[in-house]
């Protein structure tokens, strides 16, 4: 039996694939259907559509702050066409004012996008871009950078950028949006608002990531790149410092400090840029029965470094200790943390962790 569907395709968003269409049904809804189970289509008329928000010109405050957004892929702010459902992105200075007025408060605002992948798919070669495009916006002198970026992997380029990136004058915020702004409960402008305030007016120099505190909106938490960790796959309130507590606060015109071991703020623009990266490095989750041959097969592969995430305070079978032991010979650096997340390495509790 044949299934009939009338209404208006959308046109493909500049993240969707291309196995599927999506129509906007005469009831309002719309629905994905698989380009695959397409067997004949008939066009009834056409209509020219204009998918772009009014833009309006950002206004310029000499004594304001200068701000550089840099995006990596999706969108951090956008809006909903009510007319066809379609989501439409902001990403220029202009689009953004329209969508996030309470920007032109805050700062003046400057965008670039340099990539445009999803979070997964961010690899070396666009964590070396980002990290050169962040030093060359600091020797021209802007006074904070936010950086968006898909959610799932923000902590990965956060602890990248924060080694990459040394001694940074200005503050580097990283920001991204649990739901996408066609929803209700979106938390991408305000993620925004709050991003580009710290970048703005805060005087902690250092990779963070800006995303909500608690699951309502009453502030954001500024997380330190190499301590923060996406901890829920849809709660706005994902990310969390691990073992530590967040550098500060921040709502729409303040940022507050929660401890004060931080790197502060300077008035130069000197900044050092290092921005290699091996990949040859593996991650190896151990798991009780675990054979010595994923251990070994690293090894074969060149790989110049392990890390092990062991059960308890940092423990691995005994059957693995002649494969690490090789590793250590063929000079692999090999590390030991923990499952739990929270809590210490200490192998010299239990014999077990003594290899």
């Amino acid at each position: 039996m044949k299934e009939i569907s009338k209404g208006l395709i959308l046109p493909r968003s500049e993240t969707a694939d291309e196995f599927h269409i999506v129509l906007k049904m005469p009831i309002g809804y719309n629905i994905g259907i698989a380009a695959e189970k397409i067997r004949d289509v008939k066009i009834f008329g056409r209509k020219e559509a204009h998918y772009k928000i009014p833009e309006k010109d950002f206004p310029y405050d000499p004594k304001k702050p200068n701000v550089k957004l840099l995006g990596t892929g999706g969108t951090i702010a956008s809006r909903l066409d009510y007319r066809t459902g379609a989501v439409i992105p902001a990403f220029s200075p202009g689009e953004l004012y329209g969508s996030v007025p309470e920007l032109a408060d805050i700062c003046n605002l400057d965008t670039e996008k340099l990539y445009g992948v999803f979070s997964e798919n961010m690899g070396p070669e666009q964590w070396i871009g980002l990290a050169e495009a962040i030093g060359r916006e600091i020797e021209k002198g802007v006074q904070g950078i936010v950086i968006g970026h898909g959610t799932d992997t923000m902590h990965h380029t956060a602890a990248i950028l924060s080694f990459m990136v040394q001694d940074s004058p200005v503050p580097i915020v990283m920001v991204g949006s649990q739901r996408s702004s066609d929803r209700p409960s979106s938390d991408a402008a305000l993620n925004l608002i709050h991003s580009v305030t710290t970048a703005a007016i805060s005087d902690i120099a250092e990779v963070m990531v800006c995303m909500f505190g608690p699951t309502s909106d009453m502030y954001g938490l500024l997380h330190r790149g190499t301590r923060v960790r996406k901890m829920h796959s849809s709660y706005r309130s994902t990310f969390r410092t691990i073992g530590d507590i967040p550098i500060a606060t921040v709502s729409r015109d303040k940022v507050t400090p929660i401890r004060d071991d931080y790197k502060r703020r300077r008035f130069d623009n000197d900044v050092k840029v290092n921005a290699v990266f091996d990949d040859r490095v593996a991650i190896v989750y151990y798991y009780p029965n675990m054979k010595p041959d994923m251990i070994d097969s690293l090894i074969d592969n060149g790989y110049k470094g392990i890390v092990i995430a062991g059960t308890g305070l940092g423990h691995v079978n005994k059957p693995l200790y002649p494969a690490l032991k090789r590793a250590k010979e063929k000079g692999v650096a090999v590390y030991m943390t923990v499952q739990t997340l929270w809590g210490y390495v200490q192998m010299y509790v239990y014999d077990t962790g003594e290899i």
